[in-house]
């Protein structure tokens, strides 16, 4: 075999190695990732259903799928929301849990710029710290929009927007034209409409919101209670 021939070989092998190591680990990466997305599901619909042993055994997943790929947005995004829930079932220092989270979404959105819920996931996180500040603000502006009509983000701000009302926050002359606007595409979306109202009718504010929306019309009005 010529000397050149045996290189181009060798060189062949090496390559097919290589790639079947880079599979190999996307695979990995992969099914720790739709391990970690299941359980996140289940926590979502089932939050008193954890134990202490599933939840570090999905953060290690998590961590395992970060580690084999860290260029997906998406992986990072799960971590991050594994973080929070562990700050939530109080298996991690609320400081620290919650920090560790941040910095996952916030890297998560560096490499999808683009994608509207990890800012409204940042959004939540702020309010959890309790943070009502100019970073939240950027946050806000972001989430929506670049989600102008997702139906989540809708119920976001409306909850947000109600809540900062309720205990007479500065943030909400900062948030108050896109909260009215959101008041009123949440209840006229068939998705958010029942969870609209009933954020509505938990803050009992269904003569404000009536007040609020007086120029819309009125068939948007008369889903509000005592509306007309």
């Amino acid at each position: 075999m010529k000397k050149s021939h045996y290189f181009v070989m060798v060189f062949i092998i090496t390559l097919s190695g290589f790639g079947l190591h880079q599979a190999l680990y996307f695979g990995m990466a992969s099914f720790d990732n739709y391990t970690v997305s299941n359980m996140l599901k289940h926590w979502q619909n089932f939050p008193l259903e954890h134990s202490n042993k599933d939840y570090f055994r999905i953060k290690a997943k998590a961590q395992q799928a970060v580690l084999y790929h860290p260029h997906y947005a998406e992986y990072w995004d799960h971590m991050a929301q594994v973080n929070e829930w562990g700050f939530i079932f109080e298996y991690e220092a609320h400081e620290s849990g919650l920090l560790e989270a941040k910095k996952n979404y916030l890297r998560a959105t560096e490499l999808r710029p683009l994608w509207p819920d990890t800012w409204a996931s940042l959004i939540k996180l702020k309010w959890r710290l309790q943070e009502f500040d100019e970073e939240m603000l950027y946050y806000f502006e972001r989430a929506t929009k670049l989600g102008p009509q997702k139906p989540d983000i809708h119920l976001l701000v409306i909850e947000l927007g109600l809540a900062l009302y309720a205990n007479n926050n500065f943030m909400l002359l900062k948030i108050r034209p896109e909260f009215h606007r959101r008041l009123a595409l949440g209840l006229k979306h068939n998705e958010t409409r029942s969870k609209a109202r009933k954020l509505i009718s938990q803050y009992e504010s269904q003569a404000l919101v009536c007040r609020w929306l007086k120029d819309e019309d009125i068939n948007t009005r008369k889903l509000i209670p005592k509306c007309k």
